[in-house]
């Protein structure tokens, strides 16, 4: 196994990492950890699809739009994302 993909397996063991919940229409839906919580201020991140391919690289900074709530995220997506 590659050493970054072992490093990355133990972050996602350790829950510092985004939890991928859904994707809708190409977006992606996380749930972020409780360390970005508390630094970022909201538990749902959105991404793009072009930054979907690259989640494992990406932190609730990247996020398009800031929620607390899976439904209001896919609700934005729906009507808003394109």
């Amino acid at each position: 196994m590659p050493e970054e993909h072992i490093r990355k397996m133990k972050q996602i063991e350790r829950g510092n990492v985004m939890r991928r919940i859904k994707k809708v229409n190409g977006w992606g839906i996380y749930q972020n950890n409780d360390r970005e919580v508390s630094k970022y201020g909201f538990g749902i991140t959105v991404l793009t699809p072009d930054d979907v391919e690259y989640s494992y690289m990406c932190s609730p900074a990247n996020s398009d739009m800031e929620f607390n709530d899976v439904k209001a995220a896919e609700h934005w997506i729906r009507n808003h994302g394109k």
